[in-house]
């Protein structure tokens, strides 16, 4: 049973840094962001526990908790030097956390690889406290297109990020380059990956921080 069907069984609801007894497939909440209409009040972040290794946890949010472009102008860029990972690892994280949750935040070293289909150069390997999955780790823990959907918070969607054309569901980032290096890949509003991706620019990608954290921190 994969986590995604297992999610979809247990809502196992932790108190908000209290992580331990947590598993892969079940829904735990960790941080506030403002996920209202108008941005004006925080509301406690919902993560999927996607994997476990020891008092290590890897989360993801459940929902698209923001729209942002990958890069702030519309030219070749790597997950290195994109203006999304900037954000996530400075303004998000500040706001999402307080001090002592960001000390049970740990580094990830993340393998930044080519795309698979149009060889498009992945840049250097990077270590972060917040960021956005790839194409190998989406096929991992969310091997069906079901599974991949995903719905924005109402604040995202005000936001400005994009709406299926079918479902309330939205389109969301990856960190992996389109058929170029201006381009980076998404997974559609109805689950499907796409590697020729959305001109990095476009400013209505979803966005699902993803996390390790430290349960005995």
């Amino acid at each position: 049973q994969d986590s995604a069907s297992r999610m979809k069984e247990i809502e196992h609801q932790l108190q908000s840094g209290d992580l331990q007894g947590a598993q892969p497939g079940d829904v735990i909440t960790f941080g506030s962001y403002k996920q209202d209409k108008g941005g004006t009040t925080k509301k406690e972040i919902q993560w999927v526990v996607l994997d476990q290794e020891g008092s290590r946890l890897l989360l993801v949010s459940r929902y698209a908790l923001n729209c942002h472009p990958y890069h702030s102008s519309y030219t070749p860029v790597t997950w290195e030097d994109c203006e999304l990972r900037r954000w996530l690892n400075e303004d998000f994280l500040n706001e999402a956390f307080d001090e002592e949750q960001k000390k049970q935040i740990v580094p990830v070293d993340l393998t930044n690889c080519d795309n698979p289909e149009f060889g498009t150069d992945g840049g250097e390997d990077t270590q972060d406290m917040v960021f956005i999955l790839d194409v190998e780790e989406v096929e991992r823990y969310f091997p069906t297109e079901t599974s991949r959907e995903v719905e924005n918070t109402v604040y995202a969607m005000h936001q400005g990020a994009y709406l299926g054309s079918y479902n309330s569901n939205t389109s969301w980032w990856l960190r992996l380059p389109g058929e170029s290096g201006d381009h980076t890949a998404f997974i559609s509003s109805g689950g499907r990956l796409n590697l020729m991706g959305l001109q990095v620019d476009d400013g209505c990608g979803g966005v699902r921080p993803a996390l390790g954290v430290d349960t005995e921190k």
